[in-house]
């Protein structure tokens, strides 16, 4: 798979599932900078990193949670096998979110505490741990989204709707069809109703990388009719 086809996928995604995997990038990345740091009363200053310092294994939990809904998601793009193992980005997101959210307040509230640390003057967080809460609330965020336009949204196809034989979308776990679609859906299955030449299958998969087809919960339609 091209760069380009890459770059286009990940234009072209949903609202919800850009906010996932952006939220999921800064925790994930948040680890690798200055979460907090400290000043002793001699004046000796030292900056720990979210993998570094008495507080690194919560660190290593937060990278390996945040990477769940980007691992999810890559898999899918580059048709790895392991994917059917994996949870959908949806399901990833909330699970990171949850588990983050607990670990972060964990890392937040020892560093805080007045017991951790000996003669220390000074206790600051840093942008690692802001990164790591931001990401937090954009998976919260976006699972939310992901969660409502699937519960009310008839032009949205689930891939726990799919049959066994057909293929998961790489990019998504679901896909919302623009408002410009639908309307050409609704247009061009009034014209097949009238005439009523083809029977229209339900539950078929989109094919977003040819656009050979388009689909809803309830309707198919193929441009090779």
């Amino acid at each position: 798979m091209s760069l380009q086809t890459i770059k286009y996928r990940i234009l072209s995604l949903p609202l919800p599932t850009k906010i996932i995997l952006t939220g999921s990038f800064l925790t994930f990345i948040g680890m690798f900078l200055p979460v907090y740091s400290d000043v002793s009363q001699w004046g000796k200053g030292v900056v720990y990193f979210g993998i570094t310092g008495p507080l690194s294994l919560i660190g290593i939990a937060v990278i390996f949670f945040s990477g769940l809904p980007l691992l999810s998601y890559f898999a899918g793009i580059f048709r790895l096998n392991f994917r059917k193992y994996l949870w959908s980005l949806e399901k990833s997101a909330q699970i990171s979110a949850l588990e983050n959210i607990l670990l972060l307040t964990i890392m937040s509230s020892v560093f805080l505490n007045s017991d951790f640390g000996v003669n220390l003057t000074v206790k600051e967080l840093r942008i690692g741990i802001i990164l790591g809460f931001t990401g937090v609330i954009g998976n919260f965020v976006g699972y939310y989204l992901s969660k409502k336009i699937n519960n009310h949204s008839p032009y949205v196809i689930p891939t726990e709707n799919l049959d066994d034989n057909q293929e998961e979308p790489a990019d998504a776990s679901f896909i919302k069809l623009p408002n410009h679609v639908q309307d050409r859906i609704h247009k061009v299955l009034n014209d097949v109703e009238e005439k009523n030449p083809y029977s229209i299958p339900k539950k078929q998969i989109i094919d977003r990388s040819s656009e050979s087809a388009l689909s809803s919960n309830n309707y198919n339609l193929r441009m090779d009719l």
